[in-house]
């Protein structure tokens, strides 16, 4: 049975840019210091958190750009820390911009950002073009992130494609993967499986459909909750890749027990493989 998949325009439980929004000053609903563009992003719970909340950039009119953070499910007593950081939200990154405290018992916090972490200058515009995430833990505990959200070119466009990954030989795994459009082009790769548990460290590769070469291997899955996130910018050859390509590969997607079983739990075909 060949694979389904489709595109569609959705919202997705990631950190997905909600709305970039220009209003006219002639309504009189915006500051005079404001512009009125405006961008806001929602931020997810991260590592079994129910913190939540979003982050609103405001341009102004002096070029510099107002922040203003809103957090749920914070702990009165606690302090938590706000911070943008290089790359997407599943990559490593160093701190960009710091956004400072957030009082557990405010939820709340403004403030008014000029330069990045280097004593660069930061606009609206850079922020909206940036490489970058926000991050929420709490303070002097900057390993465990409590709530995230991808920004600025790795925010989600709201399209994707999603493929069927069919159970091989009656292993017991079957799943699906969804390959996200991020706003620079490039992919964020969701894989859910079900049936892994018995599996070490399974794994999932992108395989061209007549070599079987390896085109792109996927983090790895999680063997207790079966999701694997990946970022897709480049193939293994270091070929760029993005959204759009991915209607020209003939490919298939093959789960493995480890990376050194080759048996095949379950598959996908992608692209021209899947019309076969």
């Amino acid at each position: 049975m060949k694979s389904k998949y489709y595109i569609t325009a959705l919202f997705i439980l990631s950190s997905l840019l909600l709305w970039t929004a220009c209003s006219d000053s002639s309504t009189g609903n915006i500051p005079d210091d404001l512009t009125g563009e405006s961008v806001t992003y929602e931020l997810i719970p991260a590592n079994d958190s129910s913190i939540d909340g979003k982050v609103t950039f405001d341009e102004r009119v002096d070029g510099d750009v107002q922040v203003t953070i809103e957090l749920n499910g914070l702990e009165e007593e606690e302090e938590y820390r706000v911070g943008v950081y290089n790359n997407s939200a599943i990559e490593e990154g160093g701190l960009l911009i710091d956004l400072k405290s957030v009082e557990g018992s405010a939820g709340e916090s403004n403030l008014i950002i000029t330069v990045d972490e280097d004593g660069e200058s930061i606009t609206y515009d850079d922020l909206l073009e940036s490489n970058a995430h926000i991050r929420v833990y709490l303070s002097g505990d900057t390993d465990t992130i409590l709530a995230h959200a991808d920004i600025g070119g790795n925010a989600l466009t709201g399209e994707s494609l999603e493929l069927e990954l069919e159970e091989v030989d009656e292993s017991g795994v079957s799943g699906e993967i969804r390959f996200h459009e991020r706003e620079n082009g490039t992919v964020l790769a969701v894989i859910e499986l079900s049936g892994i548990s018995g599996a070490e460290s399974p794994i999932a590769h992108l395989h061209e459909a007549e070599s079987d070469a390896d085109l792109f291997i996927f983090e790895p899955v999680d063997s207790e909750t079966g999701i694997s996130r990946s970022q897709m910018a480049e193939l293994e050859d270091g070929t760029p890749f993005g959204f759009d390509d991915l209607d020209e590969l003939h490919a298939h997607i093959k789960i493995f027990p480890s990376e050194s079983d080759d048996t095949v739990l379950a598959r996908a075909d992608l692209g021209s493989a899947d019309e076969e």
